[in-house]
């Protein structure tokens, strides 16, 4: 039996791991890939007929559109097949069932393919097309007596073709002699077997070839189809669809039906403006947003964890499924990739340093965008982007060729793609990352770092860096950078990584829940082996096995004033005219050479946040600031240091930050 379709907004209640916490909200927001659905229930849905309208005016032949999964494929499918059979009293609150509209409501034969079911064989997939073909001739009345699904679809146009002008002529109907286009053909998830076996590249192999011969079959019935429709998640090079056929046209980044599928911003905060104030209601209750905030900050919220998703770089959608979803829960929450599988990163073998590539927002494709057949040459980037994990940022045409600039769509996907890269790492120690950033470890990093608990967080960043995997480059400072965006980004409030201002990068930005922004630079040094080799001894000497976090040889380092400062102490200020107010450590089982570098690279840091932060857009007079200071040395010992910024005329208490207005 068939796998269901891929009911793009299907079942309000199938959610996996992790949602079963949220009680539904009470919305009842209809989320279906049937229109009928919306209109006997009564429900708001997205009105995309303006854009449908635009597709099927100006264009006769075969399109093809490849969206991410749960993205409203079949819903868009359903809608023009029920414009196709002339149904317009579905339609009389959408724009296309208006009378300015004038659309052409003539009625044509809809064949309509569903080839969500997943097959492992050719041959499984072959018996399958022919009985589907098979059922659906049936309810058109006309036969197709074939063991061949190619010669099925080929009968089953060509039939009901000739019976939709027999029946015209009968009912003495006028159609177009001169135009005998008369079947729509519409196919949904012409990829679902090709998903299911990715890995498998004898499988796909034998079901790329068959796919290949059957949709070949399309370009022979030019002279019969007046609109066709393919559907899918990837597009695939061996199966030819844009390029052996000639007469498929790639759609999925055409600027005029970017927005065909998802939603825009406007189009939640009109259709679904009762579901939002509720919503909003329902989180102030709980605590979720603050008593003062507004609609607006709501739908900003929305925003900032759903909407991004871009096909040409400039008109912006929401992921469909985890609006709906959301509305009804009244929780934030990764919604669609709690549906089920897709693409995801084991799939497609990334390494840690892809990983870290990501999160730069500096990853490009050239403009046809498709899977080649061997996985040795595989763009993972191509791969990311039709899957829904990476989107269109902008689109690069000034040279020969024309590429896409490439980002993290939105929070949600943030938030999988870290808790994904948290899962991966080893475990040593008693640390349990299975739960990624649901882990209480990173809770508890998160608070002590908003509340400046030096040696917590030095303890905790210690003990995440000791039980990273040794596939990752542990000689990057970047990794360490990355790392910590990673603890942080659990908080409900803003991070940054690698920001941009006019003096080059900060490594990360924190917003806390106390509205305090923590400027942070991170310094990371490698000692010559045998430095490393008398180091990795001492570590081995301090390990406690009983600790469920890993030891930390900083533990016993104090803070004390100048005046007490002992010879073995290690003076730390943001400069020189703040020296009298610097932090003066005392160390214990830190090696000379590493308190030294941690010192120059304490101070290294806090210089560098000087000279960048006052240039950062966002900060003002009455900005709280503090700069944070993290040197790293051979991956063992942690400094993490918080001075507060003062402004124009303060005492010279912390890290001096030039005025922004002079």
């Amino acid at each position: 039996m068939a796998n269901p379709p891929d009911n793009d907004l299907q079942g309000a209640d199938s959610h996996g791991k992790g949602s079963q916490d949220y009680e539904l909200h009470g919305q009842g927001l209809v989320q279906s890939s049937s229109l009928i659905d919306f209109i006997e229930l009564n429900s708001p849905v997205i009105d995309k007929t303006t854009i449908i309208m635009r597709l099927l005016r100006e264009h006769r032949g075969s399109y093809l559109l490849c969206r991410p999964r749960r993205f409203g494929k079949t819903l868009l499918l359903d809608m023009i097949e029920n414009i196709y059979k002339g149904k317009r009293h579905l339609f009389n609150n959408l724009a296309i069932g208006q009378d300015d509209a004038k659309y052409d409501w003539k009625v044509f034969p809809v064949i309509r393919l569903d080839m969500s079911a997943t097959h492992s064989s050719a041959d499984t997939l072959s018996q399958d097309l022919i009985g589907r073909l098979s059922d659906i001739a049936d309810r058109h009345k006309v036969k197709i007596e074939t063991t061949n699904e190619t010669r099925a679809l080929t009968t089953l146009i060509i039939r009901v073709s000739d019976r939709h002008i027999a029946e015209a002529k009968e009912n003495n109907i006028k159609i177009d002699e001169d135009d005998p286009r008369n079947v729509v053909l519409l196919i949904d998830e012409y990829d679902f077997s090709l998903q299911a076996n990715f890995l498998d590249f004898d499988k796909t192999r034998e079901l790329k070839l068959l796919l290949r011969v059957f949709f070949a079959a399309i370009k022979s019935l030019q002279n019969r189809i007046r609109f066709c429709l393919i559907t899918g998640i990837s597009k695939f090079d061996e199966i030819s669809l844009s390029s052996g056929m000639n007469n498929v046209t790639d759609i999925s980044y055409d600027p005029r039906y970017s927005q065909i599928c998802g939603f825009t911003i406007d189009e939640i905060r009109t259709t679904f403006k009762d579901s939002l104030e509720s919503t909003l209601k329902a989180m102030k209750s709980r605590g979720d947003m603050a008593a003062d905030a507004t609609f607006d900050h709501l739908v900003d919220e929305f925003g900032r964890w759903y909407d991004g998703y871009s096909w040409d770089g400039l008109k912006k959608v929401l992921n469909p499924r985890s609006v709906m979803d959301c509305l009804n829960r009244g929780k934030f929450f990764e919604y669609w990739v709690s549906t089920g599988p897709s693409l995801m990163f084991d799939q497609l073998g990334l390494t840690p340093e892809n990983y870290f590539r990501i999160f730069l927002d500096d990853l490009t494709i050239e403009q046809n965008v498709s899977i080649a057949e061997s996985h040795s040459i595989y763009n993972d980037n191509a791969v990311m982007l039709m899957a829904g994990y990476l989107t269109v940022d902008s689109v690069d045409n000034s040279g020969a060729s024309i590429f896409y600039r490439l980002r993290i769509p939105n929070y949600e996907i943030k938030r999988v793609i870290r808790n994904a890269i948290l899962a991966r790492r080893t475990t040593p120690r008693g640390i349990d990352n299975s739960e990624g950033l649901q882990n209480p470890k990173y809770k508890t990093f998160y608070d002590a770092f908003c509340n400046r608990n030096e040696q917590v967080c030095e303890k905790l960043f210690s003990s995440f860096i000791a039980s990273a995997s040794y596939e990752y480059n542990l000689a990057s400072e970047y990794f360490f950078t990355f790392l910590l965006s990673l603890c942080l980004d659990i908080g409900k409030h803003k991070t940054g990584l690698e920001v941009h201002t006019t003096k080059g990068r900060t490594d990360v930005e924190l917003l806390t829940p106390a509205g305090e922004w923590m400027i942070i630079e991170v310094k990371h040094d490698r000692p010559s082996k045998p430095v490393k080799s008398a180091i990795s001894t001492l570590s081995q000497d301090a390990e406690q096995p009983e600790s469920p976090i890993a030891p930390n040889p900083l533990t016993d380092v104090e803070t004390v004033s100048p005046k007490g400062s002992r010879p073995d102490s290690i003076h730390v200020g943001a400069s020189s005219a703040s020296s009298d107010d610097s932090l003066v450590l005392v160390v214990g089982a830190v090696p000379e050479v590493a308190s030294k570098s941690l010192e120059k690279n304490v101070l290294a840091a806090f210089e560098q946040i000087v000279n960048k932060v006052y240039t950062l857009p966002f900060l003002g007079r009455d900005a709280r600031v503090w700069a944070v200071a993290i040197a790293i040395y051979d991956s063992t010992f942690v400094r993490i240091r918080f001075k507060q910024a003062v402004w124009k005329d303060d005492a010279h208490k912390g890290v001096e930050i030039p005025p922004l207005y002079p």
